[in-house]
């Protein structure tokens, strides 16, 4: 099921929806609906990350088993301090950066989950919305994170 643009009041979320899944702590994007994602939604991380792939589950394994570790040295000090993963629902897609894959970690708080029980149909994009919501890039080659921000309060 394909769902139109949701625009919500300053400091929501905007999103564009791609087909259905059964919702989980975490939804692996393929490269055709990033791609869908990245031509009719806003998301801005996901423009400039053509041509799109589709991560692997052990290159998702790999970076889940790097991201906490990651996150905990990496926190802003002038935000909230990070919880665990399991605090957190997380969408994976395949961009590629100057010619390498990396995957982008597009992470929301479990209580914006349970208050959008579709989250995982949707780029995630909020602006102000705190520590609640996370975007880190991975490089599954180095097993390294090249970037990471955490959303900052409005």
């Amino acid at each position: 099921m394909i769902r139109p643009v949701a625009a919500l009041a300053a400091g929501a979320v905007f999103a564009a929806c791609v087909s259905t899944t059964t919702p989980s702590t975490r939804r692996i994007y393929h490269a055709d609906e990033t791609a869908t994602l990245a031509g009719e939604a806003y998301a801005p991380p996901l423009d400039d990350g053509a041509p799109y792939w589709t991560p692997d589950p052990a290159q998702i394994r790999d970076l889940e088993e790097a991201l906490l570790d990651f996150m905990l040295s990496s926190w802003p000090a002038d935000r909230t301090t990070v919880g665990r993963l399991s605090d957190y629902v997380r969408q994976y897609f395949g961009v590629t950066r100057a010619g390498a894959r990396r995957i982008l970690v597009n992470a929301a708080c479990r209580a914006y989950a349970e208050q959008n029980p579709d989250w995982d149909d949707a780029f995630i994009m909020v602006f102000d919305g705190g520590p609640c919501f996370f975007q880190a890039e991975f490089d599954p080659t180095s097993r390294n994170f090249d970037a990471f921000n955490v959303s900052g309060e409005g």
